[in-house]
């Protein structure tokens, strides 16, 4: 952790990307293992023409995460990430794997990136009011949302399973409460696809209006909830009667 100031960048236009790279002040930040100065580089080459460097790119962003650790740094990359999203050059299929040396997963690089953003996200909630790298990005959450949206449909579908995956953690925001009931129904029916089950007809009317309201606490995570109730509506409907 540092005492740098871990704001997202005052007034942040996820529309130009170069420009946050710009004035994100890298010397001030630190990720784990090195400074953070060659980041900038690191970012621009997701951008680059040649799938593997792109792909080798991706997991050189490691050390910002390292271990789950959230740093300093991260604020501005997370900001960077979303705003390249819309980027054409994202939707190359990249050759990934389970691990950095291995290539037998293509996948397109903006699945990868809409999944870094919800893993950062989901690690963020456990510290949430305990750090300050922590509330900086869970307060980006609502960017990060409307950086995915175009994705919830996509044709491909690694990228639309990542955006509703993503987008399931970032509606925990309490701005976010008006999209809950939609991302949950989402977030159901994608669930119940990959398991290979009828999809559920009336599962919102249940699980969506326990999270309408800001007074209800958020536990166990949204995320939680969305997977356990597309198993249980695969077994029957457990409130049926009350």
């Amino acid at each position: 952790m540092s005492d740098h100031d871990v704001r997202p960048v005052a007034g942040a236009d996820l529309s130009d990307p170069e420009a946050l790279l710009r004035g994100a002040g890298w010397e001030g930040h630190e990720p784990a293992h090195r400074d953070a100065r060659w980041l900038p580089y690191v970012l621009r080459a997701l951008l680059h023409p040649d799938p593997v460097v792109q792909a080798d790119a991706f997991w050189d962003l490691e050390p910002l995460r390292h271990q789950n650790t959230i740093y300093t740094v991260v604020v501005p990359a997370a900001q960077y990430i979303a705003a390249i999203l819309a980027d054409p050059r994202t939707a190359t299929v990249c050759p990934f794997g389970r691990f950095q040396w291995s290539r037998d997963e293509p996948i397109q690089l903006r699945a990868k990136l809409i999944m870094w953003l919800a893993d950062l996200t989901s690690d963020a909630g456990w510290r949430a009011g305990q750090d300050a790298e922590a509330d900086a990005v869970l307060s980006m959450r609502p960017a990060f949302l409307a950086a995915i949206d175009p994705y919830l449909h996509d044709e491909d579908d690694d990228v639309s399973g990542a955006a509703v995956d993503a987008a399931v953690i970032m509606v925990e925001a309490v701005e976010l409460i008006h999209r809950r009931e939609e991302i949950t129904e989402l977030g159901l029916k994608l669930e119940v696809k990959r398991h290979g089950v009828p999809p559920p007809q009336v599962a919102p009317v249940y699980v969506a209006p326990r999270y309408r309201s800001e007074d209800i606490p958020l536990t166990p995570p949204l995320d939680d909830v969305v997977m356990q109730a597309a198993r249980v509506w695969a077994l029957g409907d457990p409130w049926a009667e009350q």
